[in-house]
């Protein structure tokens, strides 16, 4: 059996990874000081912003959808590598490349049955 990567897989991975490593990685733990001094945990913090704004210009926002309407298209054997890698940051874990606030299967909801109305 191949088990290798797709093509798409590999591309966006080492995109994720880069972005991890200069983006996110340097920025751990004064994010993590910085959500435990908050009083207000559920405030989503600037950083989180700032990133949500990089990560969608460099196409690695809402990868878990796989619509492509509404996020990268990956199927679960696609995506499940991507979400391996930001697993090592509590950053990437919880926001900018993986989701907004939503949990995944509530965002997927939304994508599938909402309306603009």
């Amino acid at each position: 059996m191949d088990f290798d990567h797709s093509p798409r897989t590999q591309e966006l991975l080492a995109r994720l990874t880069a972005f991890q490593e200069h983006e996110i990685d340097p920025r751990e733990e004064a994010h993590l000081r910085d959500l435990q001094a908050r009083a207000g945990r559920w405030v989503v913090s600037p950083l989180i912003e700032e990133l949500k704004v990089k990560a969608k210009a460099e196409g690695l926002w809402n990868l878990f959808l796989p619509d492509e309407r509404h996020g990268a298209g990956l199927s679960n054997v696609e995506y499940a590598p991507l979400a391996e890698r930001m697993g090592r940051s509590l950053i990437a874990a919880s926001s900018p490349t993986a989701t907004p606030t939503t949990p995944p299967a509530t965002a997927r909801a939304f994508a599938n049955y909402s309306s603009t109305a």
